[in-house]
């Protein structure tokens, strides 16, 4: 199933992650990680098939996602958004942990 196209979630959250700071977009297909409807896919898959694994169609190449693959990402991610949203900021976070996996600067 294609869930690609359906950005009722991904848009918002984008927009959220964008006012944050967030190097994010709704689609990046050359960068999966950075695309909000990776983690969108992936959470429909889960909560309305019980699926780990999200297919989908890129460009015309069949992708697999897998739940595992991201879940780093998305947990690190999800704190960051937390202290963003309490306006803490040590000057030694690195906002972009949840990507590269260095928490400090």
């Amino acid at each position: 199933m294609n869930e690609r196209n359906s950005s009722q979630a991904a848009e918002p959250i984008s927009k959220l992650l964008k006012k944050y700071g967030f190097n994010v977009e709704i689609n990046r297909p050359n960068d999966l990680v950075r695309a909000v409807s990776t983690y969108a896919m992936l959470r429909n898959a889960l909560f309305h098939r019980g699926a780990f694994i999200a297919d989908t169609n890129i460009n015309g190449i069949f992708v697999k996602l897998s739940l595992l693959d991201y879940l780093f990402n998305f947990t690190r991610l999800t704190n960051l958004v937390v202290l963003k949203a309490i306006e803490f900021d040590d000057g030694h976070i690195n906002w972009d942990s949840w990507v590269d996996r260095q928490p400090f600067q």
